[in-house]
């Protein structure tokens, strides 16, 4: 009788490991999209995007430039263990700027004008052609831009264009979208007219896009887009002598993070975390395949 029980638990044991090694390679063995994972040749960078012309001075005084004004925000975010096989359907890249000159002379010294109506994030990778040869394209582009409330005491950062057209994440063959998410950070530096030197981190969001499909522009009349408007931050302050004049033109540093995932890269990852956080419960539904 104890021979029969030990049989019966050997084969138990073996039928699960058999099960478990199975939805692994289902999980490992899905061919990729041919416009994902270009990983390749990879290229990010910011540009600038300046007004088409002199706007009219932002402010009748230097008053709200000299100190930011107080908004409650805040992010979050969770940290996940993601195993090796899921970080090919998460992928992410980033790319910083600075500057000292994010406002320009209006019509006298003392008032200023917006010089930067944005930026635009793009990422390139080499990309194989038919013929075995390889190119560099543009694989992805966001498009940001700052608008000012009617009353020009407050800055909106605010999605123009959004596009993916190869993506570094790993899709599924059959899949043809992802979700994006673009946490942009903007810090400034400043000198008040006591000469104390200040830094601060004027901004910070995050911008979800879900179910982007690849190769597919959305601008700011699509569902998307139009859900992220309105992320209001303090105007970026300038520096001041001591007869609060200005003393430059507004330093800034802009910080932007993408990370593109794929719904299976989820599953993937949500599957990860459940064999590293609980593994009773993935023997549990396997002795219930088993049943």
């Amino acid at each position: 009788m104890k021979n029969s029980n030990h049989s019966q638990s050997k084969y138990k044991l073996i039928r699960k490991g058999g099960i478990f090694i199975l939805c692994t390679f289902l999980l490992c063995s899905c061919t990729a999209n041919k416009r994902s994972y270009a990983i390749n040749g990879e290229e990010v960078e910011i540009k600038l995007l300046e007004q088409e012309q002199h706007l009219e001075s932002i402010l009748p005084s230097l008053l709200g430039l000299m100190i930011p004004q107080l908004i409650n925000w805040g992010v979050t975010g969770t940290k996940t263990f993601i195993d090796k096989q899921a970080e090919k359907y998460t992928a992410d890249y980033s790319r910083s700027i600075s500057g000292n000159d994010f406002y320009w002379p209006a019509d006298d010294e003392n008032n200023l004008a917006q010089k930067y109506r944005g930026f635009q994030l793009t990422r390139k990778a080499t990309i194989p052609l038919a013929d075995g040869t390889t190119t560099s394209e543009v694989s992805s582009k966001f498009i940001f831009h700052f608008d000012l409330n009617p009353e020009r005491t407050f800055m909106s950062l605010n999605p123009k264009e959004v596009a993916v057209y190869y993506s570094k994440a790993k899709l599924n063959e059959k899949d043809d979208n992802l979700d994006v998410l673009v946490s942009i950070s903007i810090s400034s530096t400043w000198v008040n007219g006591k000469n104390s030197f200040n830094k601060k981190e004027i901004a910070n969001f995050e911008f979800r896009f879900s179910d982007i499909k690849i190769n597919e522009v959305y601008d700011e009349n699509s569902s998307q887009i139009k859900m992220q408007q309105d992320n209001w931050f303090p105007l970026p302050p300038v520096s001041v002598d001591i007869d609060n004049k200005v003393a430059d033109y507004g330093y800034f540093d802009i910080n932007v993070k993408v990370i593109e995932t794929d719904d299976y890269g989820k599953r993937l990852e949500k599957y990860s975390n459940t064999i590293n956080n609980n593994s009773d419960l993935i023997n549990a539904m396997l002795n219930k395949l088993i049943e």
